[in-house]
């Protein structure tokens, strides 16, 4: 048997979705006061808790921070960073969508908006969240040529 403990405070699992609506993608801004990157656009996500599924994690997630009900399409992109030089954190992007625009903000964010998926290059955005949305489209592309070939 293996004794080795691990602190959640060292590794994490995080889950963030590109959530479309009408060919737009849902960013949302961090509250002033947090502790990793305050006033910086996000894609809405969060963690993994103990006992859940990914997808069901998200979509919890996404409600709690947005409001918003979505549908998962597909993985998009997994990453991997280390916050504050403390702790690990494997993180999994997915394309979503959703049938509302209608955004109600948790208390951890401060602002969001809704940018055009098929200009965010002309948007002053963080490299990683452009590769995020690089990535996200080249696949909702993809889906989109299947759907039209049935």
């Amino acid at each position: 048997m293996n004794d080795t403990k691990v602190d959640k405070n060292v590794f994490g699992i995080a889950l963030k979705a590109l959530v479309i609506f009408n060919s737009k993608v849902l960013i949302i801004k961090r509250d002033s006061e947090d502790d990793y990157k305050p006033n910086e656009y996000d894609l809405p996500g969060g963690r993994l808790e103990l006992g859940e599924k990914p997808e069901e994690a998200l979509v919890r997630e996404i409600f709690e921070e947005t409001g918003l009900k979505i549908e998962i399409l597909l993985p998009s992109r997994i990453w991997c960073m280390k916050k504050n030089n403390v702790e690990q954190i494997i993180g999994i992007t997915f394309l979503a969508t959703t049938n509302s625009d209608n955004v109600q903000l948790s208390f951890e964010h401060q602002d969001f908006n809704w940018i055009d998926f098929y200009t965010y290059n002309n948007v002053e955005l963080p490299f990683w969240l452009k590769l995020e949305l690089e990535s996200g489209l080249n696949l909702y592309n993809k889906i989109k040529k299947k759907k039209h070939k049935v």
